[in-house]
């Protein structure tokens, strides 16, 4: 089993010899657990060959679309899939394996294009899959895709690969096969790759095409097309198989604008060939409307509209901005990416065609709640041609940079961020980094009483204290302040509060705010409550540092212990009579003189709360 695409092909636009003799083959298959016969494969040729096997992404994550060339009338396009675990050695599983039909149509002369769509995929889940007519000797190499976590996910942005705008396809395609191994070798957990368009230099070479889907990589990694400005004939749609395309907006030869779904995430991609701002318009929000729930919403497209080199400046580019932008701005989208400029740029976010320097950044440099959008340029891929930069920056572009040298961006999406870092091929060092964050989520707390987690409402008795420990965390852009209340004072962190003298429902109040200036504000209650132990407590805790001596100490033990001993009968009232003898000895004129006056206050309030609570009927 091989990772790489590595049948050899002839130049496929020679003709192929064709045989007399009629093929009929047909076999059932395991689709989706259960079993299911598949159409018989009628079959003219005797050289089936597997050409320009490429993948693309399908309407969400679990799709998968592939799209090879065979030479004519191969009768029908077949895939076969299935888990990696069920390999036998070498031998595909075929008995474990999902089948899935598609069509063959005509493409160039003596040339199918054979497209198939692959449902039911699982998530992080290692496949392995070959492509045929049918037939047992006809299937192709096995290879390997592997799915991801929809929620967290890389994606490779590749600029313009161009093949044989150098003038020399060779050199193009070893640049592109160099930029591709490497960007896999650094990020190995790719999802799949988003090209800004112009994956070759002349539309209709069919050479060139050969070259661009040379890399290994391309049997591994879906890659979502974008249709530049040198792809637009139909040789583009031989090759790609787009998800939800349209039939009426943004078409061309090439085809329409298309859209897909990775887990939250919507991707729109745009035609730009089609000149026409209203019909990518409409485009844009009938996508946007299908999918309501999306958290990102990233768009694609190969005539950059905010560039630094010869074509920034062209009227079409200029008015397909002024298209273009008000509906990116409408619908809130996060990230519009491009190409066909030769350069790198990214810009400020932009609303409204104006930059908008005045962002929330937090303490990692990452623009929190961007206002507007960020727009950026993807420089070649294979390094088979670059424009100058202007001389004047642009008041759009915050970067722009002409490395001559071949670069890739790594995007990097989670539920809160994405982030766009920008690599060149020759040393792998980063040379740009972007990363939004969207957070709308207060931050979160927790409360310890005494090392336990702390309950709204808890009783305490008053003779305890009570030490209060706060941890306030934002996981997306962190806390930039926070406090703690105890009734309308600021609590000191890890102080001790004592609760004698203290009776009755007290508040803590939370108040933290995060970076994005989200807002936690909540309020928590505790009540301190006395009983005959507590007193009991009190009375030695006082005894033992001399705030209560002399003979009132026997006199007020004995009150309280015939207190709970009438309590212990289930007489509140006889209790109640000693509580209050309790408070006579405590306001005996001669025994002022052996009790302080902040206890004296501490056990009055105590006396008269049980003697209140006994008494009520």
């Amino acid at each position: 089993m091989r990772r790489g695409f590595n049948k050899k092909s002839g130049d496929r636009l020679l003709s192929i010899a064709m045989a007399s003799a009629i093929v009929f083959s047909g076999w059932t298959s395991v689709r989706a657990g259960a079993a299911e016969p598949i159409t018989p494969v009628i079959n003219t040729l005797s050289n089936y060959a597997v050409t320009d096997l490429g993948l693309t992404p399908g309407k969400n994550e679990s799709e998968l679309n592939l799209t090879w060339y065979t030479p004519r009338n191969p009768g029908t396009a077949v895939v076969q899939i299935a888990e990696k675990s069920n390999m036998n050695g070498s031998e595909f599983p075929a008995d474990k394996a999902m089948t899935f039909n598609g069509k063959a149509n005509d493409a160039v002369p003596d040339f199918s294009t054979n497209k198939v769509t692959v449902t039911n995929l699982k998530g992080s889940t290692e496949y392995v899959y070959r492509v045929g007519d049918g037939t047992d000797e006809h299937w192709s190499t096995v290879y390997e895709y592997t799915t991801r976590n929809a929620e967290d996910y890389r994606i490779m942005l590749v600029g313009d690969p161009q093949i044989g705008a150098s003038g020399n396809a060779t050199t193009d395609t070893a640049g592109w096969e160099d930029t591709l191994t490497k960007a896999v070798e650094k990020f190995p957990d790719y999802s799949f790759i988003m090209s800004a368009g112009d994956q070759v230099n002349t539309s209709t070479s069919e050479k060139e095409y050969t070259g661009f889907f040379k890399p290994d990589a391309l049997r591994n990694l879906p890659l979502a097309p974008v249709v530049g400005n040198h792809d637009n004939s139909v040789n583009y749609k031989y090759h790609f198989n787009q998800p939800n395309e349209s039939a009426e907006f943004g078409v061309t030869n090439a085809g329409g604008d298309y859209y897909y779904t990775y887990g939250d995430t919507l991707f729109m991609v745009l035609n730009s060939n089609n000149m026409s701002g209203a019909s990518h318009a409409a485009f844009m929000k009938e996508a946007a409307a299908k999918n309501p729930n999306a958290r990102w919403k990233i768009v694609t497209f190969h005539h950059s509209i905010y560039s630094a080199a010869s074509h920034s400046t062209e009227t079409a580019i200029v008015n397909l901005r002024a298209a273009l932008f008000p509906t990116i701005d409408e619908l809130g989208i996060d990230i519009v990416l491009m190409g066909h400029d030769h350069s790198y740029v990214r810009t400020y976010n932009m609303k409204a065609d104006q930059p908008q320097k005045d962002q929330i950044v937090d303490e990692k440099g990452r623009v929190v709640n961007p206002k507007g959008t960020a727009y950026i340029t993807a420089n070649s891929a294979s390094g088979s041609k670059y424009y100058a930069l202007k001389t004047t920056p642009e008041i759009y572009s915050e970067v722009r940079s002409q490395l001559k040298v071949p670069t890739f961006s790594n995007i990097h999406v989670t539920p809160s961020s994405i982030e766009v870092s920008t690599y060149r091929t020759d040393t792998m060092e980063e040379v740009d980094t972007y990363t939004l964050v969207k957070d709308k989520t207060a931050p979160t707390y927790t409360l310890e009483a005494n090392g336990s987690a702390f309950a709204d409402g808890t009783v305490y008795q008053d003779n305890e204290t009570v030490t209060f420990k706060l941890d306030v965390k934002d996981e997306t852009t962190g806390v930039v302040s926070q406090s703690l209340t105890l009734d309308g004072k600021p609590y000191q962190q890890g102080s001790e509060v004592d609760l004698a003298g203290k009776l009755g429902v007290h508040t803590l109040r939370i108040v933290a705010v995060d970076t994005a200036g989200n807002t936690l504000d909540t309020t928590l209650r505790f009540k301190v409550e006395t009983s005959i132990p507590a007193m009991q407590s009190l009375l030695d805790r006082y005894t033992a540092v001399g705030d209560v001596n002399g003979p009132l100490i026997p006199q007020l033990k004995n009150s309280l212990d015939q207190a709970d001993h009438q309590m212990n009968k289930g007489s509140k009232e006889k209790a109640a009579k000693h509580m209050q003898d309790f408070l006579k000895h405590i306001n005996n004129k001669p025994m002022q003189g052996h009790i302080s006056k902040s206890v004296k206050d501490v056990l009055t309030s105590d006396a008269e709360a049980l003697i209140n609570l006994w008494s009520k009927k």
